[in-house]
């Protein structure tokens, strides 16, 4: 069986007076990052997890933190792990043509 990697963006709106605990919460995870945060107290975390299961288990988690207004989950992917040292393919440039569906 193909080993899964699960992808997902969490938004997590925090009591601004929790931050600085929260942050240290999140550091003791190898999975899981603050990709993005506000002074008001809403973050954006991704996490690399390996199931639907650990996904639900960390959206519990985030909901049970002290300070945690409210914890959703906004993005799902999931991955054949095999392929995820794939090189990327080469970004677009500001010179590259942009064509969009539907138009000629």
């Amino acid at each position: 069986m193909d080993e899964r990697l699960h992808i997902a963006s969490l938004i997590v709106y925090l009591r601004t007076r929790h931050l600085a605990g929260f942050r240290r919460w999140v550091t003791g995870f190898g999975n899981l990052e603050i990709a993005m945060e506000s002074p008001e107290g809403k973050l954006v975390l991704v996490a690399e997890l390996p199931s639907h299961g650990a996904i639900n288990a960390l959206l519990e988690q985030l909901q049970e933190r002290p300070g945690v207004l409210n914890a959703v989950l906004v993005y799902h992917e999931e991955l054949d792990a095999s392929r995820c040292e794939e090189p990327l393919p080469q970004p677009a440039t500001a010179t590259d043509v942009v064509r969009i569906a539907g138009e000629s």
